[in-house]
């Protein structure tokens, strides 16, 4: 089955949730170790190459309402997760989402905190729609690809949202 996105954004705490009406069910995040899978694949047929592949976005909102996107491209290959390769989100206070894309195309969803702190983490649904909710996590403060920064939020930033999809 093909993967509906994972969007993860902040609203005063970090949440996660993945897009459809699917009834993703990716309870373990609330439990520790908080890992868990997103459900389907990211498979792709780019350029006649066939493997998981999973494209990243990130929409962030300043307080006077202009909205910055990124890729500026959408063939930015510093953007996307190919099997193996890991996008890192940080939240204040040093709560991070490492999310790894596997060579089968299933996403792996790993919340940590700083030590001492653990994540504390929340579900609320409606209708098939679930989310997870990071309680203890402020604003998204910068999302990592591959080891490489590509979003760092200003100090005017007032909302983020990173997809994969």
């Amino acid at each position: 089955m093909a993967a509906s996105p994972v969007i993860i954004d902040d609203g005063g705490s970090t949440r996660i949730k993945q897009a459809g009406n699917a009834n993703p069910d990716m309870d373990r995040l609330m439990t520790d170790p908080h890992t868990d899978f997103a459900a389907g694949t990211f498979p792709a047929n780019i350029g006649g190459v066939i493997g998981a592949h999973c494209q990243v976005i990130i929409n962030s909102i300043d307080k006077n309402g202009r909205v910055t996107r990124l890729p500026a491209s959408a063939d930015d290959p510093r953007f996307s997760l190919t099997g193996g390769q890991t996008a890192e989100i940080i939240s204040e206070p040093n709560q991070r989402l490492e999310i790894t894309l596997g060579s089968n195309g299933v996403l792996t969803l790993n919340l940590s905190g700083p030590h001492g702190d653990p994540p504390l983490v929340e579900a609320r649904q409606i209708a098939t729609q679930r989310r997870y909710i990071v309680a203890n996590s402020g604003s998204i403060r910068k999302v990592r690809i591959n080891d490489n920064d590509v979003f760092a939020a200003q100090p005017d930033t007032v909302y983020t949202m990173v997809r994969l999809g």
